[in-house]
């Protein structure tokens, strides 16, 4: 079973145009951070970028080509068709789903939902069908034949933006489980996603204190934590959420 993650990446970003590209510490970027980062992971096969046809998304290209990464360009606005794609072209069986707007997440939660997903008899294994860790803990994991099974039952085109919709609306139809974050980092209102300037401004600090450190998400909320100054700084921003009955 080959066993890859798919990072969704592209520049057009509503909030804050071109996130992903900006410098998170010296001279890397928050996309290049993502991606030293899950390098270190044991048991994937293999990282595949998948990004637009935009001639702007050319530099996520460039930067998959100098990671020595696997990327795959697509639609610009329907992204289940560009994963979908992707996973097809490199051969995924399973898909472990990470969003290029959560670089600080922990990579033993990752390794979790592998686990819970591997040890039980479910077709999708997520962290955030109920919210409990900090915003930028997101992971899916799930086959490529239950992504491309979840076409029949969509409904209106956000079902190509927000790509597991389908699948979250239809336990019967796809067993899901749902990783839920330990009292210490039970915190599903503190941000550590890249949404907002303010944003880059908080997880830059992060990135920064941590550097070239082992941490879990319990450092990071233990630092933002000690240092309030730090987390107001996007505590009150408006958050997207989604309805998925």
């Amino acid at each position: 079973m080959k066993k890859s993650i798919i990072i969704e990446a592209r520049t057009a970003s509503t909030r804050l145009p071109n996130k992903i590209m900006i410098k998170a510490y010296k001279s890397i970027s928050f996309l290049e951070y993502l991606i030293l980062r899950l390098k270190s992971l044991k048991f994937v096969d293999n990282i595949i970028i998948a990004t637009t046809t935009n001639k702007n998304d050319n530099k996520i290209v460039n930067l998959s080509k100098k990671l020595k990464v696997d990327y795959f360009r697509g639609s610009e606005e329907n992204v289940y068709d560009r994963v979908l794609k992707a996973a097809k072209k490199f051969n995924t069986d399973l898909i472990i789903r990470i969003t290029s707007d959560c670089p600080v997440i922990d990579l033993n939660i990752v390794n979790q939902a592998y686990e819970l997903y591997l040890n039980n008899d479910v077709e999708f294994v997520t962290n955030s069908l109920i919210t409990s860790y900090p915003i930028g803990m997101d992971v899916e994991v799930l086959k490529y034949k239950t992504l491309k099974d979840s076409k029949k039952f969509f409904k209106t085109k956000d079902d190509q933006e927000h790509i597991t919709l389908a699948i979250r609306r239809n336990p019967k139809k796809f067993k899901h489980l749902n990783l839920i974050a330990p009292k210490e980092i039970y915190y599903p209102n503190m941000s550590l996603v890249l949404d907002y300037k303010e944003d880059s401004i908080v997880l830059k600090k992060v990135i920064k204190k941590f550097w070239k450190k082992p941490y879990r998400c319990f450092d990071l909320v233990n630092f933002l934590q000690k240092n309030p100054n730090i987390l107001k700084i996007n505590k009150n921003l408006r958050r997207t959420s989604y309805n998925y009955e």
